[in-house]
């Protein structure tokens, strides 16, 4: 059960460092395009940078039950050893 919970802790903690990468770049990607809303493309842009952010809040909530639950299971081993 040890290895499993640093498993996926580790797991979490390697995952969520590239999506804030990717969240805060995707972020920028968007206030630059409404500043050229006015371009052909802007609209279709949009919408993939939405799809973008969408996954990654989705990968994140993943990724926190993945750490929450390795939290759970060092919890209920302590509970069992005490």
């Amino acid at each position: 059960m040890e290895v499993l919970q640093e498993f996926a802790g580790g797991i979490a903690h390697e995952v969520l460092n590239p999506l804030t990468i990717i969240k805060g770049q995707n972020e920028l990607l968007k206030h630059k395009l409404e500043q050229k809303a006015k371009e052909d493309n802007a609209d279709k842009m949009k919408q993939s940078l939405q799809i973008v952010e969408d996954s990654v809040e989705r990968a994140k909530k993943i990724i926190h039950n993945l750490s929450n639950f390795s939290k759970n299971l060092l919890q209920k081993n302590w509970m069992i050893l005490n």
